[in-house]
C-alpha cells in the first residue's frame, strides 16, 4: 500500500491577505516601539546635557562673584599694599566641588590670591591669600585671609 502525504489545507487569497497584514503590522509596531524608545533616551541624554551645562555655568559664576567680593575686600583693607591697588583675585579649587569638577560634593574649597596691579621685581604675582568656601547648593560663600 501505497501512502500518500496528506494534503495541507491551502488559505484562500482573503486569508492570506489577512495573515500578511497581521504580519506586516507586528513589524511595523515593533519597529514603531524602538524608535519610540531611541528617541525618548535621546531625549533623557539632551536633557541631562542641559542640565550638566547649566549647572556647570552657576558654578562659574559664583567662583567669579567670590573672586569679586575678595576683591573688594582686599582694596579695602586697612593696611593695605601701599604702592599699588589690587586689580584681581584669582581662586583655584583645592577640593570637593567647582565648575571644572562637578563632582558628588555640592561644597568646594579654594584658595585664593588678591593680586595688585603692579607685578613685583621678578614678574612674580603676590597679594594677599584666602581661603575661601562655596556652598554651591545654597549659592553662599565664606572666606577669610592667611591659611
Amino acid at each position: 500500500m501505497d501512502s500518500q502525504p496528506a494534503e495541507q489545507p491551502r488559505l484562500s487569497p482573503r486569508a492570506r491577505r489577512i495573515v500578511l497584514a497581521g504580519v506586516v503590522l507586528v513589524i511595523l509596531s515593533a519597529g514603531t516601539g524602538a524608535a519610540a524608545i531611541v528617541i525618548h533616551h535621546e531625549h533623557d541624554a539632551k536633557g541631562a546635557e542641559q542640565a550638566k551645562h547649566e549647572e556647570v555655568s552657576r558654578r562659574w559664576t559664583l567662583e567669579r562673584e567670590l573672586e569679586r567680593a575678595i576683591t573688594k575686600e582686599a582694596r579695602e583693607r586697612p593696611g593695605g599694599i601701599p604702592e599699588a591697588t589690587i586689580s584681581k583675585t584669582e581662586c583655584l579649587p583645592t577640593s570637593g566641588a567647582s565648575s571644572q569638577e562637578l563632582s558628588g560634593s555640592t561644597t568646594g574649597q579654594f584658595e585664593c590670591i588678591a593680586v595688585p596691579n603692579e607685578p613685583r621685581p621678578g614678574g612674580h604675582e603676590t597679594g594677599y591669600r584666602y581661603t575661601a568656601t562655596i556652598e554651591f547648593e545654597s549659592g553662599r560663600y565664606t572666606w577669610r585671609t592667611g591659611r
